[in-house]
């Protein structure tokens, strides 16, 4: 590979991700740190780079680093525009993965050349590092990647227009926020196996694009290939735009489109085509990996090798500066009953499982009560929230801990090995084999241990924290954040005995979320009027939480009619969604630990809950979008609420595709519990009706029969039609067409007689919120 490009800097590029990540953050991923960095990109450092050389010398400030760094991901855009602004492409050279912080001695050089050319400037941003409150945008729909508030996104514009660049480095900021979390997965680790690996398959990559045409196709990287891309076009755009004219054909050197990096199935990298691509070209992805297996046979690694494809988004907790702000040290946490009751269990032989690297894998029972009190602490949201263990140990309100679980005794994963042994630096894997895992990890100590602790190392930003090994105490952190060992110092420990814990464990989550409905206090509060207009935690982390009015019920919003007609259809849908949920059965303390089909079942069951929600939401968002309001579920207590659009023209042309996507997404969910053997109650269909004279005339939908619901959309909004006795699937009916806006009573289908519309069945609220557990 380094015949042809040279090695590739993967250590110094993830480094600084990691420093920007740790010392910049949201507030400059998105937050008010943002406009001033792109103003001091624009006006100050490119023409310091272009004054004093090609940045051979130069190290950037934290601010204008990051913004240097995207605008080189786009290389072609960056060759332009240097080219034309400077005459050259101006590189960063041996500065290409260096920033410099306040937190560091700065670089006089620089520093000096700097305060020479721009004297009223101050090298370093003011309130760099600092928690400065900072606002996000709303969640992609798709994606659920954060976006930029107004407010930023306004001030970036200006900065840019300021100096006519016109490339959108906001938004790209933003889609790169989450890059790091994408290539911190356990597979990339191992310097030179993973660099010799990524590199050769980067170059495979490039080969597909030359014999299949770079325009031709849509190609799409395994991120282990992204990151060799990202880390190739970084070191030097010149250098890189001529390497790829040549490796893949590419005349002017292959582009790189930021704007598309988002990898959820409805992206289009997950589905579109190169811009001059036909229609019925093939999902980008999966044409990329056939492709690829045509070029390289089925003995060959495949593209989306285990452990390099995309992740998923990164949960809240990973965009915390602070490594201390994440885990969580409880005292305490077992009785001294139910440690010694622990450590009788672990003295009898018949409980051992193994052998460990550091001493006996062991069994041990505890009760149900045990089990819950770990799932509640295990909360990561709650964690991120800044809540108190103390709080996360009461049961929900109106909720009774279930007596039959406390009961159970379920065995969980302990360890037991001599007080003397250290454990060398690691992250846990399913039965010490494979991949390790990506949830959090839990322990609790049965011993006291003087001279040893657990020593947490942040894979970000290199701190370590030590927790000493004290009887009782729970400790938990995530996985994907923290890699973790014992130190003991021998002058302290008592050699002769032995250090015990359950753990370690692994638990995720299985919903963080009830999985049918809101509570039903949350409920009554989105139908009364004290609850309009409530304020609330929009939740987030650190200085990026943030609080607000939600118009649960603006008058000015909508009329008092159509609410209380969207307060019937809600009624209608909670009683479906608790029907939904009652399909499976609660699993055991034991499933949750130990996993197996009833979790998986009752997963299931809770994916199309949420389906089945969001396609009721996103029909009556069809007829509110010409009033510039949206319905929405969430929020500080998880109910329905009405919050202003972010414009009506938006509202009016996402709402029906968002419709069409939200119903795929039931169709899917209702197919994945046929693995199972659940069957799928009678969909709560929404039909498009057709008017004619007055009239609208409905198809009954399959699956659906005499007696039951369903929703019509029609000119007027979403209306609920009660399908007479008798009639079956495929039968015409027709009703008489309404006018806006629609009363909350249903009408009934003609020519039958009417049939009264039964009221909603009481609503079944649902259970715990879960986490499922497994040994590691």
């Amino acid at each position: 590979m380094e015949e042809f490009i040279g090695p590739l800097r993967f250590d110094e590029h993830k480094a600084f991700l990691r420093v920007v990540h740790s010392r910049g953050g949201d507030a400059l991923y998105l937050g008010p740190l943002l406009p001033r960095a792109i103003k001091r990109y624009l006006k100050h450092w490119l023409p310091l780079v272009a004054s004093e050389g090609d940045g051979a010398r130069l190290i950037p400030p934290l601010d204008v680093a990051w913004v240097w760094h995207l605008h080189r991901l786009a290389p072609r855009r960056y060759a332009v525009y240097c080219n034309e602004r400077f005459g050259r492409v101006l590189e960063p050279a041996a500065a290409a993965f260096k920033a410099q912080s306040a937190a560091d001695e700065a670089d006089g050089e620089t520093r000096r050349l700097w305060e020479k050319h721009y004297a009223d400037e101050p090298f370093f941003q003011r309130g760099e590092g600092e928690s400065s409150p900072a606002e996000w945008g709303p969640r992609d729909p798709l994606s659920n990647q954060t976006t930029l508030c107004a407010e930023i996104k306004t001030a970036c514009a200006a900065a840019r227009s300021e100096h006519g660049f016109d490339y959108d480095v906001e938004t790209c900021s933003a889609r790169q926020r989450t890059f790091l979390w994408q290539v911190s997965q356990p597979a990339f680790s191992g310097s030179e196996g993973f660099a010799a690996a990524a590199g050769e398959r980067y170059l495979q990559f490039l080969g597909l694009m030359k014999k299949h045409g770079c325009e031709e196709h849509f190609f799409v990287p395994s991120y282990d290939i992204d990151f060799a891309w990202h880390t190739h076009m970084l070191s030097s755009t010149t250098c890189y735009l001529r390497e790829t004219e040549a490796l893949a054909d590419a005349p002017g050197g292959v582009d790189h489109d930021d704007s598309v990096n988002q990898r959820h199935e409805d992206s289009k990298l997950h589905l579109g085509a190169a811009h001059n691509a036909p229609a019925d070209t093939p999902h980008s992805w999966a044409e990329t990996k056939e492709l690829w297996a045509s070029e390289h046979g089925d003995a060959a690694d495949p593209i989306d090798r285990t452990g390099v494809t995309y992740r998923g988004e990164p949960p809240d907790w990973w965009f915390e500066a602070d490594g201390s702000d994440i885990y969580r040290v409880l005292d305490c946490f077992l009785s001294e009953e139910e440690v010694a009751n622990a450590l009788e269990k672990l003295s009898c032989e018949a409980n051992v499982r193994g052998r460990a690297h550091s001493g006996f894998d062991m069994g041990c029972q505890v009760s149900g009560d045990v089990m819950r009190r770990l799932r509640e602490q295990i909360d990561a949201e709650g964690a991120v929230e800044g809540r108190e263990p103390a709080e996360l140990a009461q049961p929900p309100a109106g909720q009774e801990p279930q007596q039959e679980e406390e009961q159970e005794l379920v065995e969980v994963p302990a360890r037991v090995c001599p007080a003397s042994k250290s454990v060398p630096q690691h992250k846990d894997k399913p039965d010490g084999k494979g991949a390790a895992v990506g949830s959090w990890i839990c322990v609790v100590y049965l011993t006291n241990q003087p001279g040893s602790a657990l020593v947490l190392v942040d894979d970000v930003t290199g701190r370590e924290f030590r927790v000493p090994v004290v009887a009782g105490r729970l400790c938990c952190w995530p996985n994907a954040r923290f890699s973790h060992r014992v130190d003991v110092d021998a002058a302290d420990a008592e050699l002769a005995s032995f250090r015990s814990m359950l753990g370690p464990m692994a638990f995720s989550h299985s919903p963080s979320k009830q999985i049918g409905t809101a509570s039903a206090a949350a409920l009554v509060g989105t139908f009364a009027p004290s609850a309009y207009s409530a304020v609330w935690d929009t939740g987030g982390i650190s200085f990026i939480r943030r609080r607000g009015n939600v118009p649960y019920m603006h008058e000015a919003a909508v009329s008092q009619a159509l609410w209380q007609q969207l307060q019937q259809q809600i009624g209608e849908l909670e009683a479906r969604l608790a029907a939904i949920a009652d399909l499976s059965d609660y699993p055991s303390c034991s499933a949750f630990c130990c996993g197996g089909p009833s979790l998986d079942a009752f997963k299931a069951v809770a994916a199309l809950v949420k389906a089945t929600r969001d396609v009721h939401v996103a029909a009556v968002n069809v007829q509110l979008a010409a009033f510039g309001v949206q319905l929405c579920f969430g929020g500080g207590n998880s109910a329905y609420y009405l919050q202003a659009a972010a414009s009506l023209e938006q509202a009016i042309r996402e709402a029906e595709p968002a419709l069409q996507q939200a119903q795929a997404a039931e169709v899917a969910a209702r197919e994945g519990l046929a693995p199972f053997g659940i069957a799928p109650p009678a969909a709560g269909y929404v039909v498009q009706g057709i008017v004619a004279g007055g009239v609208l005339e409905i198809s009954v939908p399959e699956g659906l029969s005499g007696g039951e619901s369903l929703q019509v959309q029609t000119p007027a909004g979403l209306m609920s039609v009660q399908i007479p006795p008798g009639a079956a699937a495929g039968q015409s009916l027709q009703v008489q067409a309404p006018l806006p806006p629609q009363s909350a009573a249903p009408v009934t289908a003609q020519p039958v007689v009417a049939q009264p519309v039964a009221p909603p069945a009481g609503l079944q609220m649902q259970r715990h919120p879960v986490v499922e557990g497994v040994p590691v």
